[in-house]
């Protein structure tokens, strides 16, 4: 008698029937990783663009903060916040020592004289450094004026003559520096409001330190009319843009230039009506949105940093200098000066974010006339500007000094100088600095002999 027990097992485990369970079970196993596939995909995508402003004052979330809040897995949170015992929640091994703003910049002693610095502050500066030497070299060039050109090397040699007559107390090269400096008129013809922004604080700046005005040092009698000069600069219209306009509408290395440049005119001329309403839109690009919300930027922008437009279409309603605890896909942006970082993107790599950030020279080229805004305003009488938004000026520094510093170049080897003497930051706590290079500086230069601790 057959057992039928065993007769229904081999028909159950026939090798016919085997195959087909083998088959059925690569086929299942097959959908079920599309669909566990097209889930995780779509998480990781989700998590991976949300960003957002963090409430905690710390880079470094519990465990469960940050996987509600970026991309990258416990195992980046805990090596970086936890193994490594901070950092910027960027998962990565970089040093980044030094990253606890300093303490609030306290005012000046007395009151401080000099849009940018005073005749007694230049007769105290050495006249034996290498900084000394590039005034010097940088007084004897040849270079002519032209206000257009937004790339000109006169606006320095001006600065270098003006620096050197008053530490030497030569009438004859003041003279001489007034005679350039007077040049300038007539020569903005065609220019761009760029071009003006990068030009005149130097002018002016110059200006100042010889006081060159109606009632002051006037050899030509030309200072009325060089004052009329500045006024209309102040407010002509350059291929569409004032300085004024452009300051209050563009968050970036055209903002801040002509911001700096307007700023030197306001204090120059004593218009504080003009001045009041600078520092509004100064406060505004540092993030303080209930003083100054106009900005319009750069449709990318919006890919670099922790908030969404306020009004698309408008591309309104970002911060320009991103706030602290600002991440993006889990790294940290506090301080980017969000509109030239996206640069990368509007020359060419329409590609959203990415990590580590490819170079743009334009952040720092257009972060430094923020910086110079900064120390003339705290030397104009705002005494606290380097503290405001949460030290937004050493922010935006070390962001730039972390995240993107082979994007530094010549033209802005003066920035680090003024944010380390404010700061007072010394030994490893300093920005790293370098001789500064007249040649190729923007908008101001010299600060490695006028601004050494």
């Amino acid at each position: 008698m057959t057992n039928r027990k065993s007769t229904n097992l081999k028909k159950v485990f026939s090798p016919k029937t085997i195959v087909g369970m083998f088959f059925l079970i690569l086929f299942l196993g097959a959908i079920a990783g599309f669909l566990l596939g097209r889930f995780t995909g779509n998480f990781k995508s989700n998590t991976s663009n949300f960003i957002g402003v963090y409430p905690s004052s710390t880079s470094c979330l519990t465990s469960g903060e940050f996987a509600q809040k970026v991309s990258d897995n416990f195992q980046t949170w805990y090596s970086t916040c936890v193994v490594n015992g901070g950092g910027s929640g960027n998962g990565n091994n970089r040093d980044r020592s030094g990253t606890t703003p300093p303490g609030n910049v306290p005012p000046p002693s007395k009151k401080i004289l000099g849009i940018w610095i005073s005749p007694d502050e230049i007769k105290n500066l050495p006249t034996s450094s290498g900084g000394w030497d590039n005034v010097d070299r940088m007084a004897k060039s040849s270079y002519k004026a032209n206000l257009k050109d937004q790339i000109s090397k006169h606006p320095l040699k001006v600065l270098a003559m003006a620096y050197k007559a008053v530490r030497l107390n030569d009438d004859s090269l003041k003279r001489s520096t007034v005679r350039e400096i007077y040049s300038i008129k007539g020569t903005d013809s065609g220019a761009r409001a760029l071009a003006i922004g990068r030009n005149m604080m130097a002018y002016v700046v110059a200006a100042d330190l010889l006081n060159y005005r109606p009632g002051g040092y006037d050899p030509f009698n030309t200072a009325t009319d060089f004052v009329s000069v500045l006024r209309q600069i102040q407010n002509k219209n350059y291929s569409g843009k004032t300085l004024k306009s452009c300051h209050a509408k563009r968050p970036n290395n055209w903002g801040t230039m002509c911001g700096a440049s307007r700023i030197a005119i306001d204090l120059y001329l004593n218009d504080k009506q003009d001045l009041e309403d600078a520092v509004k839109v100064f406060k505004g690009y540092l993030g303080d949105k209930s003083v100054y919300n106009g900005f319009i930027f750069n449709t990318e922008a919006e890919h670099w940093t922790c908030e969404k437009f306020t009004d698309k279409k408008k591309k309104i309603g970002l911060r320009p200098v991103a706030p602290p605890n600002c991440f993006v896909q889990g790294h940290d942006m506090s301080g980017a000066p969000i509109d030239d970082v996206q640069r990368v993107e509007d020359d060419g790599d329409p590609n959203g974010f990415k990590y580590p950030i490819p170079d743009t020279h334009y952040a720092w080229g257009g972060f430094s006339a923020a910086v110079a805004q900064a120390e003339m305003l705290y030397r104009a009488g705002y005494t606290d500007a380097y503290n405001w938004q949460q030290k937004a000026i050493w922010r935006g520094m070390n962001f730039l000094n972390n995240e993107m510093p082979n994007s530094d170049s010549s033209p802005t080897y003066w920035m680090p100088w003024i944010v380390n003497k404010r700061y007072n930051l010394k030994g490893k706590n300093a920005f790293p600095t370098k001789p500064n290079n007249a040649k190729s500086s923007r908008l101001i230069d010299f600060t490695d002999w006028t601004h050494a601790q």
